[in-house]
């Protein structure tokens, strides 16, 4: 690794990339690397109202734009994986809450929610990931957002989404149980 490797003027091209805000505009394709600031200028990116909304591909900022992050999924209730920049290489990193709570989330304007219905996704990030569980647990006890339809958190196939459709989830990421009911949006 080398300091004048991110100099923009000497390699514009490489420039994207060697730090963490050269990741983000790099993986958001920008014509540009932006830094850390920058790349939560609204014209780039909407804040989001809080972390249980992150979907792969959004970015927590911290508070004082020194550090930036892709999200990539929930590895638990209060622990996120994130990937970032630290040169010379971009790694996944897991952060528990103490991490994270000074980052303020954003998604890319251009970053569109996906429309599938899968049973499981609850958080409609088109998989079915212990982040979808997460999602269902801020729903239930925390007040969070509820999954949209709301039938896509039904994979036991009861009619209700409750406690029950958490540990169903769980069974199925964890312990090999069965799937989601397939059609529970039907």
């Amino acid at each position: 690794y080398n300091s004048n490797d991110c100099d923009p003027v000497i390699d514009p091209i490489w420039a994207i990339g060697c730090d963490c805000a050269g990741l983000v505009s790099r993986a958001w394709d920008l014509s540009y690397k932006r830094n850390t600031g920058g790349l939560t200028h609204s014209s780039l990116v909407n804040e989001l109202e809080g972390y249980e909304y992150l979907l792969r591909g959004d970015i927590v900022n911290d508070t004082v734009g020194k550090h930036v992050a892709i999200f990539f999924d929930w590895a638990g209730v209060d622990t996120m994986e994130v990937i970032e920049e630290t040169p010379p290489i971009a790694i996944k990193s897991e952060w528990p809450s103490s991490k994270y709570n000074n980052y303020t989330p954003y998604r890319y304007i251009y970053v569109q929610e996906t429309s599938l219905q899968i049973c499981g996704d609850a958080n409609s990030d088109g998989l079915v990931t212990v982040g979808d569980v997460v999602w269902l647990i801020h729903y239930l006890f925390k007040g969070g957002p509820a999954p949209v339809p709301l039938c896509k958190a039904n994979v036991n196939g009861d009619s209700i989404v409750s406690i029950s459709d958490i540990v169903y989830l769980i069974n199925y990421l964890f312990k090999g149980g069965n799937p989601p009911d397939p059609f529970c949006c039907s």
